[in-house]
């Protein structure tokens, strides 16, 4: 199961750092960004994780089955190595694109894309998430 765990973690790790790469090499260029431009970039990462059905749907499983071991769940939830890079990038990309970038609008804008990430997953495959998440970083930047 550790193995699995693992596995999971390392490659959501690696697509999290990919999304980070892009995002700093706009930022080196002083390039910054709006509403539309973030919400294509994050939803290019949802539908690249979706696209990982299999990865994704174990992902989901196991974090419901290892409610009783918290140090591998902890893995694939809000304590792993992927969570503080997305934190770290989304708190980078809210502020490059004159968003609030506080703790609360940065957790809240990364369950959202982990909400459609599970909705493409286990519910509807063409669902296209660039148009919520544009809704939803329009409806931040009014706050």
């Amino acid at each position: 199961m550790e193995l699995i765990v693992d596995a999971l973690a390392a490659r959501s790790k690696a697509d999290a750092e990919e999304l980070a790469a892009v995002l700093n090499g706009r930022f080196e260029s002083g390039g910054g960004m709006d509403v539309e431009e973030l919400a294509a970039l994050i939803a290019g990462l949802v539908e690249a994780l979706a696209a990982r059905r299999d990865d994704m749907r174990a992902r989901y499983a196991l974090i419901l089955e290892l409610h009783d071991d918290p140090r591998a769940r902890a893995k694939l939830t809000a304590d792993s190595e992927v969570h503080a890079v997305t934190r770290q990038m989304t708190a980078a990309a809210l502020t490059r694109a004159g968003l609030p970038g506080s703790d609360a609008h940065v957790e809240e804008l990364i369950a959202l894309a982990d909400s459609l990430v599970f909705h493409r997953t286990a519910i509807d495959a063409t669902a296209s998430p660039r148009a919520i998440l544009a809704a939803y970083l329009r409806g931040t930047a009014s706050t």
